[in-house]
């Protein structure tokens, strides 16, 4: 079936691996002028936070795990 418009007009990839490489060497090929016409990556964090009410404590930490 021939369509005078394209049934999809945008689509969404999500790419998962394990990479032995830095968050830093990621960002530099991301930088690449392949990549320039393509929305920046968002950068995907995780954070954990505790509060212990006695001590009137407040913690957190986050650490990137992707984009």
């Amino acid at each position: 079936m021939r369509y005078k418009k394209a049934p999809i007009l945008e689509a969404v990839l999500e790419f998962r691996w394990q990479s032995t490489k830095s968050m830093e060497d990621i960002e530099l090929v991301l930088s690449l002028s392949a990549f320039e016409g393509f929305e920046k990556p968002k950068r995907r964090m995780q954070i954990s936070a505790s509060f212990d009410g006695d001590a009137g404590k407040f913690s957190h930490e986050y650490r990137q795990l992707g984009f």
